[in-house]
């Protein structure tokens, strides 16, 4: 009776690691699947918070989307934000 005890917990911890790897298999191509479009739609979302920003700050400046000096603004807005970004790589990989 031990012995079948043992054998059924045996039989189950296998049937249930299986599960557990074809679920994790199964979670993994699915992500793989879904991460293109994931990807463009947060590149997405970044693309219209940047254009508001731009419009915000611009226009606080009398610079709104409907001037001519708008482009010249969100281009120079671009910059910084380039600038400030190989900072922050600069400074995360530790080369100050």
């Amino acid at each position: 009776m031990l012995a079948d005890a043992s054998a059924t917990n045996r039989t189950t911890s296998i049937l249930m690691g299986s599960i557990l790897a074809l679920s994790l298999v199964i979670f993994a191509v699915m992500l793989f699947r879904h991460a293109k479009g994931l990807r463009a739609a947060a590149e997405a979302l970044i693309a219209e918070e940047i254009a508001q920003e731009n419009r915000t700050y611009c226009g606080d400046f009398g610079m709104g989307p409907e001037t001519a000096r708008h482009a010249d603004c969100a281009k120079g807005l671009m910059e910084i934000r380039k600038r400030h970004q190989e900072r922050t790589v600069r400074d995360m990989s530790g080369v100050l």
